[in-house]
């Protein structure tokens, strides 16, 4: 990941907690003002008080004080339909298919590609590669593994978009640790690579190549060039460490390639969830964004399971539709009912059950 586009992603979310404090600011003054005029329009309509003898000037008592008071003591109300506000006290969208590690609930299978993946990143042991459907959540994994890691010492180049063959890759990778040309050579391509894995390794850095949706790539010789970096070492250790993440079809495209295959150390695979998992992973998606986990009635989640077959990204599609849904019928929550009409207009989704095909446990 580019040290200046993370930069720059700072740079943004600062500037905009800048704004939102100035218009919560303008706003409190607004309101302040608005405040004072009603009161001084209220002394002129009432007749004078009597003449009392001078006393030192006291603090502002009242209604108008208090409601001045509470307004400063909390941030101004948000209208209900301003983008902010998720309703049933949610501070965030819970269900949102974006790879916030947050928000990563721990199957067994997920527990334990996290420590393997971690644990070979972290011992250099040459190719680690974690498998999935699409949906399984394989990039939020590789995103909470890279958070497991010491910034000071790694310099990582994720590849998101893989494609081409040998001169794409060489160039990804050095775009991706930061140097962007031009070159078309592959032979340059390498040395400059070389230079700056070399060059990291000097500074008490490590070099890691993270790859996801590895499975695109259809051309061999773009493994071959990238099985070839995992040959730039010293007398002591491997000085490249790659992580790749893809559906299935990417152990076929690994076995292709002998040399990457007999270097991969750690094979993860990441399986849907059960009816049991997919109840717990619903509810601490909703705790984690601030709401209740019994949001979600237990005839709702054996629906949203079966429907989308356990796949993470297919129950946070159903279920946030089914959020909205709710909400829009002034509901308390979420329940079977209304699953099943998110269902009929979700053509990809699997038929609702009629009935209950089983109760998850209680929690």
């Amino acid at each position: 990941m580019r040290r200046s586009d993370e930069r720059h992603g700072l740079v943004g979310r600062l500037s905009r907690s800048l704004n939102a404090l100035g218009r919560r600011l303008e706003e409190h003054q607004q309101a302040a003002h608005h405040l004072e005029q009603q009161r001084a329009a209220h002394l002129l309509a009432s007749p004078p008080p009597p003449a009392e003898p001078a006393a030192p000037p006291a603090t502002l008592a009242g209604p108008d004080s208090s409601v001045l008071e509470a307004m400063y003591a909390s941030p101004p109300a948000v209208p209900a339909d301003t983008p902010d506000d998720h309703g049933w006290g949610l501070r965030e969208p819970p269900f949102e298919n974006a790879p916030n590690p947050r928000f990563l609930w721990l199957s067994p299978t997920h527990s334990d590609a996290l420590v393997r993946l971690t644990y070979a990143l972290r011992q250099r042991r040459g190719c680690a590669v974690l498998t999935g459907e699409p949906g399984c959540g394989k990039t939020l994994l590789t995103r909470a593994v890279v958070q497991r890691l010491e910034p000071s010492r790694y310099e990582i180049g994720l590849l998101t978009n893989p494609h081409g063959g040998r001169i794409d890759l060489l160039r990804q990778v050095l775009y991706e640790l930061g140097v962007e040309t031009a070159e078309t050579q592959r032979t340059e391509l390498l040395r400059a690579l070389h230079e700056l894995i070399v060059g990291n390794a000097q500074r008490g850095r490590e070099t890691l190549i993270i790859v996801d949706d590895a499975q695109q790539v259809d051309d061999t010789a773009w493994f071959e060039e990238l099985s070839s970096l995992l040959n730039i070492q010293t007398n002591e250790r491997t000085l490249v460490t790659l992580l790749l993440a893809g559906t299935p079809e990417l152990t076929a495209a690994i076995h292709r390639v002998q040399h990457l295959d007999r270097r991969v150390s750690i094979r993860c695979a990441l399986a849907p969830l059960n009816l049991e998992q997919t109840a717990q992973y619903i509810r601490y998606r909703l705790t984690v964004a601030g709401g209740e986990a019994s949001m979600f009635a237990r005839d709702a989640m054996m629906m949203i399971h079966q429907a989308s077959r356990g796949i993470p990204r297919a129950i946070n599609d159903l279920c946030d539709s089914a959020l909205l849904l709710a909400r829009l019928d002034g509901l308390a929550g979420v329940d079977g009912p209304v699953v099943r009409r998110v269902l009929s207009s979700t053509p990809t989704a699997s038929a609702a059950p009629e009935a209950p095909l089983e109760t998850p446990p209680h929690r």
